[in-house]
């Protein structure tokens, strides 16, 4: 399997791994819920959980 010669792969791959660097993430996984960060491994009840606070927050 060949490299991918597309300069957008590399430009996407660059824009994302500044993102990770400017928010911190060094490992996976990371997930971004709103404006909190959760890293490392959670359960599912505990990621519907998270995804029910934000969304009671946002409203």
């Amino acid at each position: 399997m060949g490299a991918i010669a597309d300069p957008l792969v590399d430009q996407t791959i660059a824009y994302n791994h500044a993102l990770g660097q400017r928010l911190a993430i060094s490992g996976t996984p990371s997930f971004v819920f709103g404006d909190q960060m959760v890293r490392g491994y959670v359960p599912l009840d505990g990621m519907q959980d998270i995804v029910a606070m934000v969304r009671d927050n946002a409203n």
